[in-house]
């Protein structure tokens, strides 16, 4: 009986164990394969070849300059998705703060020093406060910069 007993706890612990690691691995697939980018949770691509969410990789992209290099790397941000959806929906409003803290965020993991934000000038009202949220985001980000682009229509 009692070889029966420690033969039932020895199977009983190694099931445990399994479990343990085939949790670990769903969990490990689960975030190796989910969405790891600012885009929308609701965004599932494009007709134009604007892939839907999934994984992309967070290799910094300072890591493809050469050892030693002090190059800044900025990113140009063309916000100009509003209410008037004259765009594509994206699922999000340029600018929606929440999003752009994200955006911020996820261009800081992958070694981005700040963003070129376009400006629509005064005849586009509603992207109006789109610099003024990217601005406030990049100085709650330090060392993040940011900066203006006139856009043309703006000119």
């Amino acid at each position: 009986m009692r070889k029966t007993f420690l033969t039932l706890t020895a199977l009983f612990v190694a099931t445990l164990a399994s479990a343990q690691v085939d949790s670990e691995k769903q969990i490990d697939l689960r975030a190796k394969t989910s969405n790891n980018t600012s885009a929308s949770a609701s965004f599932h691509g494009m007709y134009n070849g604007n892939a839907q969410l999934g994984q992309v990789s967070k290799l910094p992209v300072r890591s493809l300059l050469y050892p030693g290099a002090t190059t800044k790397i900025y990113v140009r941000v063309v916000s100009f998705f509003d209410q008037n959806k004259k765009h594509a929906d994206v699922g999000y409003l340029s600018d929606d703060r929440p999003q752009v803290r994200h955006q911020v965020e996820d261009m800081i993991s992958r070694g981005i020093d700040g963003a070129v934000v376009d400006w629509y000038g005064t005849q586009r009202p509603e992207h109006a406060q789109v610099p003024v949220v990217f601005k406030e985001e990049a100085e709650d980000h330090s060392p993040f910069t940011f900066a203006i682009s006139y856009d043309r229509g703006a000119l």
